[in-house]
């Protein structure tokens, strides 16, 4: 809570999740609940058209 997602990438079978502010998380699935321009959602399948 109150951290601005930067960036993820897998690295085996868990997915490392990158913070501003140097903030860093590893957990078995990342769950993109970031709105309508996700940055979760762009960087796999592409940004979305309007």
């Amino acid at each position: 809570m109150g951290q601005t997602f930067e960036r993820f990438e897998p690295v085996g079978d868990k997915v490392h999740v990158y913070f501003t502010g140097g903030l860093a998380e590893v957990g078995d699935v990342l769950i993109g609940a970031d709105g309508l321009r996700s940055k979760v959602r762009s960087r796999p399948w592409g940004a979305l058209k309007s």
